[in-house]
């Protein structure tokens, strides 16, 4: 097509090189393929164009012999045909991609290797196993979907490999998978049953294994890389399963549509609490109003809880009947002293020592709680009651104020509590935690 002239190819003259593939070379291939050749390219001595690609899409071959005489091919497409055969790819050591989906294949990559084969897609061919692929060293993409295969053990050597799809296949366990550069899998359509050996994926970014039969996230918390994971339509049953999620902190996608985990009473929030890093849930975009309603709602912040409280608490004070207190039987304004501040700042040491040394002025407010008593000699004085027992005094009316420590402990001030010290004419003197502190500071000031 090209001699010692001049061809003229978007605005730029090619001088001095030979082409070689000619109409007579193409008449060798018992496929009319001169149409199907395409993308121009040098060969290595930098004289001669060569043809890069071809695709013989749904021609209905069941060869390819011939394909050898293009030996520079770079981009190969045999799909939707009938092939049975690939041995003369091995005559092709330029080839980067490879398709040959949707043909009658019994084997996978059976030919010599070429020297830098990155992709392969042998989707939709009836492959029964995976044999050794060490030899395919620089492969990295390898898709398998919709085949026969039920196990696989050729993989170890593929170095390279960061994307394998073995969806709709029979695969009924996850194996020798150990220590592969995996970035995406897909294991959906499978008959799976139990998440295992990824521990060593230490890659993977995205999983997908929708329609197995997993009832069970207890082995996937190694994955530390993982951003998105599938598990749709299978048989996730229990809530608590999403803890195993919580180390995840990179996960951001997560999809559990068509399992019963779904239909439980508080789904939505209990997933975003326990997994406050997510992006998209089922599909949905969340937003950080629906991250903070939620928060407020399932564990709301000690400050939040504290005024929720409050306002409870006078609300319901309001709605009981009317009593002259001993507290208001007072010309000023009755007098209380509460010692206010975090856990271990000292405050119960403050109260000791005012009682000791003005037990006249002074008398101590005993508040409810709900927590278990602690053997110590020194233990605070408490009504210590039942969380029913301190529900039913707050629906009474009873507490002034209440408040909830970091471990879900409940305590309360009563106006009884109060009216106790007033009608002995003393002061009232307590303390309590200063609630609109954060957690993480409280839980410093635990270990001072």
């Amino acid at each position: 097509m090209c001699g010692e002239g001049e061809m003229e190819k978007g605005g730029f003259f090619i001088t001095n090189v030979e082409f070689s593939c000619s109409k007579e070379s193409l008449k060798r291939i018992p496929v009319n393929i001169d149409k199907h050749l395409s993308c121009f390219g040098k060969d290595e001595t930098g004289n001669t164009l060569v043809f890069l690609r071809l695709s013989l899409k749904d021609e209905g071959l069941t060869s390819i012999s011939g394909v050898e005489e293009y030996s520079h091919l770079q981009y190969v497409d045999f799909s939707n045909n009938r092939l049975t055969d690939l041995k003369p790819l091995g005559s092709l050591p330029f080839l980067l991609e490879l398709n040959v989906s949707h043909n009658c294949l019994t084997n996978l990559l059976d030919f010599s290797p070429p020297w830098n084969l990155m992709k392969a897609d042998f989707s939709y061919n009836n492959i029964s196993q995976i044999e050794d692929l060490s030899e395919f060293h620089t492969l990295c993409v390898l898709i398998l979907k919709n085949n026969k295969i039920s196990e696989y053990r050729g993989l170890h050597n593929c170095k390279s490999l960061s994307d394998l799809d073995l969806s709709s296949n029979c695969l009924t366990k996850v194996s020798f998978l150990k220590c592969l550069p995996l970035v995406r899998l897909n294991l959906s359509h499978n008959k799976i049953r139990f998440i295992e050996n990824l521990e060593n994926l230490k890659f993977l970014q995205e999983l997908n294994l929708n329609c197995n039969q997993i009832s069970s996230l207890e082995s996937i918390n190694s994955c530390y890389a993982l951003s998105s994971l599938q598990l749709e339509d299978n048989q996730l049953l229990d809530l608590l399963q999403l803890h195993h999620l919580g180390g995840l902190k990179l996960l951001f996608k997560l999809s559990l549509k068509s399992n019963k985990i779904c239909e439980r009473v508080g789904y939505f929030d209990w997933v975003l609490t326990t997994l406050p890093q997510l992006r998209w849930l089922d599909g949905t975009r969340l937003t950080v109003t629906d991250k903070v309603l939620t928060k407020n709602k399932v564990q709301p912040p000690v400050d939040l809880q504290a005024s929720t409280d409050h306002l409870t608490n006078i609300i319901l004070s309001y709605l009981q009947p009317a009593k002259l207190r001993a507290s208001f039987l007072t010309d000023k304004p009755y007098p209380t002293l509460l010692v206010v501040g975090p856990r271990g700042s000292g405050k119960s040491y403050i109260v000791q020592k005012l009682l000791e040394e003005f037990p006249k002025d002074f008398g101590y407010l005993v508040a409810h709680t709900t927590r278990n008593k602690r053997e110590k000699i020194t233990e605070r004085k408490y009504y210590f009651v039942s969380s029913a027992e301190f529900r039913d005094l707050m629906l009474k009316g009873s507490f002034l104020q209440t408040w909830q420590s970091p471990e879900g402990e409940k305590y309360g001030l009563t106006w009884n509590a109060i009216d106790n010290v007033a009608s002995e004419k003393k002061c009232c003197l307590g303390s309590m935690e200063l609630e609109i502190i954060s957690r993480k500071h409280i839980n410093k000031c635990d270990s001072l």
